[in-house]
């Protein structure tokens, strides 16, 4: 069983100490704020270890940054890379936060973890669990995809589908008070994000990217719906400057779905009002809701929010596919998207360095904005093969 830290967590707004990590803080929601904790570590972060994790682990295997040369050209970066998130053991850059949760959990003794997910959470979840030897349960929508639904059951997670999302958050909150369910992920409304100990395991991408680099880039460029993958990330650069390994936090541009959060950010705002989602194809991070500590990680860091609908995330994702084969998650294409605009309106600069973080695999939702209907068999002569190849290069 992993070995514990033991880290205070305190609300992210006003910084009281919370008794229960992962609930919302009381004294901000009695003034209408739902706000998430934030672990808060005795000893700074050792150079040679690596982040502050709330359990005593081996570093994750590092993930690929890689040159993204002929997207970069098109959409005016001089400097672009991708943080590619999306290899095993599920596919997604949720196997982070999934691994610290997890092993939070054993330390707790905890026998059943709990998550509410569309999908990439829930398999991350449902993986790790398994991999511990802990019993997962998922709640989901009745109307999750055919391959999220094999990714969360394929790795032994039991999924429990409803009708209305809320559902899921109602049910999950009584089965962590009367049943003692481990909570994995948000389960509140409004949404506040995951519990502070899972989003810890998020640190170690913005430390990996430092030791590939030797610094922090200008840009990190991710994907958002509650924020735990920024919060996380810009929290790992703070850390790799108090550990002497950077010497600034790379400005956030989050990539989202509607309007809540450059709104909320451009007002001002603590809790941000419900927006329509401009983007329903790109599932992983639909939602109209601005967390609290996704609008923290964007005004800490100096950046950006920039809203991706549908049309812009296919464009994206079509534009990395055909210009460096990497055929991404439509909501992880949102990045490519994001930061094209950000681009285009003098936000980001040409000469800057940019990294966007590739959440998931494409392999999780690869017929988005495709025709799912079987091709028309082309006649067995290479002068037919000819014309029909010519006919799409």
């Amino acid at each position: 069983m992993p070995a514990a830290i033991a880290p205070d967590v305190v609300c992210l707004r006003c910084g009281d100490c919370l008794d229960d990590p992962t609930w919302p803080c009381p004294a901000c929601a009695r003034a209408g704020v739902a706000v998430n904790g934030v672990t808060l570590y005795a000893d700074p972060p050792d150079p040679a270890r690596g982040p502050n994790l709330p359990v005593a682990l081996a570093p994750a295997d590092p993930t690929p940054l890689e040159p993204l040369p002929r997207v970069g050209a098109a959409i005016g970066a001089a400097d672009l890379l991708l943080k590619d998130e999306t290899g095993p053991p599920t596919w997604s850059y949720k196997d982070r936060l999934a691994r610290i949760a997890v092993a939070h959990a054993q330390n707790l003794g905890a026998e059943v973890i709990a998550a509410s997910s569309s999908g990439n959470h829930g398999a991350a979840v449902a993986s790790a669990a398994t991999r511990a030897g802990l019993s997962s349960v998922i709640f989901t929508l009745a109307s999750i995809g055919p391959p999220m639904r094999a990714a969360i059951e394929g790795a032994g997670g039991i999924l429990v589908p409803f009708e209305r999302a809320e559902d899921r958050w109602t049910v999950m909150r009584a089965a962590v008070r009367e049943a003692g369910w481990y909570p994995a992920s948000n389960f509140h409304d409004p949404p506040i994000g995951s519990n502070p100990y899972g989003i810890d395991g998020y640190k170690e991408i913005a430390w990996e990217v430092v030791r590939t680099l030797g610094d922090a880039p200008d840009w990190m460029v991710v994907p958002v719906g509650y924020g735990d993958g920024i919060a996380g990330i810009v929290r790992g650069f703070a850390e790799a400057v108090t550990a002497r390994l950077a010497t600034r936090v790379p400005a956030a541009l989050a990539a989202v779905t509607s309007g809540a959060l450059p709104d909320g950010l451009a007002q001002g705002a603590d809790q941000a009002v419900t927006h329509p989602v401009l983007a329903p194809q790109a599932v992983s991070i639909t939602g109209g809701f601005a967390t609290y500590q996704a609008l923290d990680a964007v005004r800490s860091t100096g950046g950006a929010a920039r809203t991706v609908d549908d049309a812009a995330a296919l464009a994206a994702r079509a534009l990395v596919g055909e210009r460096e084969g990497r055929l991404l998650e439509l909501s992880s294409a949102t990045a490519v998207a994001a930061a094209a605009a950000a681009l285009a309106d003098g936000t980001i600069e040409p000469g800057q360095r940019v990294v966007v973080v590739g959440t998931s695999s494409g392999l999780k939702d690869p017929l988005a904005g495709l025709d799912a209907a079987s091709p028309v068999a082309v006649p067995a002569t290479l002068e037919a093969t000819l014309a029909y190849v010519g006919a799409r290069r």
